[in-house]
């Protein structure tokens, strides 16, 4: 019972694991900050018999200006143990312009080494509500390798789109590429809160079936459900 997460999944058996997180909180009054958050994160397992298999250090800090902006800085440091030792690091710098009001645009660039292949990541994307019925959402991912024998480089892009019709009736669109895989998934769905919260009725659509990263079978999924507590 110790091994699984609280959704049932059980990563392996031979397995004895230490890990820690540490945070803080500072608020100022005045200056140009009003938050400064620094973190950290080490994780540590070995086999029951004491081999180390992995360890993961994870330490930044989150900036909070006064005029809407946030700084997020972020370094990874890593071991993995597989068919050999592998050390991967990655650096993340953040910038993110949030209005605090639903509205939110936000870049970042990240390198690194990963698995024994030079790692550049590039991103952006916003949140943006249109009155109080209407919001979009847009991501963008750029992945680079080098090497890249399993040829994973990659754009992905993300979007999604929610119109609420009332409080208990809305509809939602997501879309998502990936170019590695040549992948585009879409999902539809319409939700009505007939009787809420005991009631409800769904209605959705579904082009794209695998896992995420996977390439999959572009086939198309029609499914209702219809929920009612007596």
């Amino acid at each position: 019972r110790d091994d699984f997460n609280a959704t049932g999944f059980m990563r392996d058996d031979d397995r004895k694991e230490w890990d820690t997180n540490l945070k803080h909180e500072f608020w100022f009054d005045e200056g140009p900050f009003e938050r400064v958050e620094p973190w950290v994160n080490y994780n540590r397992y070995t086999n029951q018999q004491g081999l180390l298999r992995s360890w993961k250090l994870d330490a930044g800090v989150d900036i909070r200006l006064r005029k809407f902006w946030e700084i997020e800085l972020q370094h990874m440091e890593e071991y993995k143990l597989f068919e050999k030792e592998f050390r991967n690091d990655r650096t993340r710098v953040e910038l993110e312009w949030d209005a605090r009001d639903g509205r939110k645009i936000y870049v970042y660039t990240a390198t690194g080494f990963n698995f024994d292949s030079d790692l550049k990541l590039y991103g952006a994307g916003f949140r943006w509500p249109i009155g109080d019925k209407l919001r979009f959402e847009y991501s963008l991912t750029r992945l680079e390798l080098d090497p890249d024998p399993d040829e994973d480089t990659t754009t992905i892009h993300v979007f999604e789109t929610l119109y609420a019709f009332n409080p208990d009736m809305y509809a939602k669109l997501f879309v998502q590429t990936n170019s590695a895989i040549d992948k585009e998934n879409v999902q539809a769905q319409w939700v009505w809160r007939f009787l809420p919260p005991f009631g409800s009725l769904q209605l959705a659509y579904q082009r794209g079936t695998s896992q995420r990263g996977e390439e999959s079978e572009q086939g198309d999924t029609f499914f209702s459900k219809l929920a009612w507590v007596f």
